[in-house]
């Protein structure tokens, strides 16, 4: 998951910035909502275990929560 947040992010900022100047924009945005589908289960599932403070499951929930989705 920790290796996921950067690439799913890196995907919405660029759609964001480049707009309709993104080359490839539709397979781009399919990649990008492919990986949020993915890390959502993730973060979900990592969530109900109730990760400790420090862990690596709470480590990736702080990163996912973090990330700039407007």
């Amino acid at each position: 998951m920790l290796h996921g947040i950067p690439i799913w992010h890196g995907l919405l900022l660029a759609e964001k910035i480049l707009g309709k100047d993104m080359p490839q924009q539709q397979l781009a945005r399919k990649v990008r909502q492919d990986y949020e589908a993915g890390l959502t289960i993730l973060a979900q599932a990592i969530e109900a275990q109730g990760p400790k403070e420090g862990s690596y499951g709470g480590q990736a929930l702080r990163a996912w929560r973090g990330c700039i989705r407007d």
